[in-house]
């Protein structure tokens, strides 16, 4: 399965991934995290989760018939940690 097949069959998949996610970090629906993990043309932060997710599962190479939610928190910790302290470092 190529990889634009394979995105397009598990943005469902993809969608409540974000959504759980976003819930679990008490992240609003605003735009406030495009950047940090979008890639800056999102509209909202759901777009931008979508985003980053899909931008983990292709670095990554991860399959995503096993991705689960204990991937990506770590991931997320880790992303938004460095994007916080990046933004006070001179």
């Amino acid at each position: 399965m190529d990889k634009f097949y394979r995105k397009e069959f598990y943005k469902p998949k993809i969608r409540r991934m974000a959504e759980t996610l976003m819930n679990g970090f008490s992240i609003t629906s605003d735009n406030s995290l495009v950047l940090a993990l979008g890639n800056g043309t999102e509209k909202n932060n759901l777009e931008a989760m979508i985003s980053w997710i899909e931008r983990v599962i292709d670095e990554r190479e991860l399959s995503p018939e096993n991705l689960c939610i204990t991937v990506f928190v770590p991931l997320l910790q880790h992303d938004l940690h460095d994007w916080i302290f990046s933004r006070y470092e001179f």
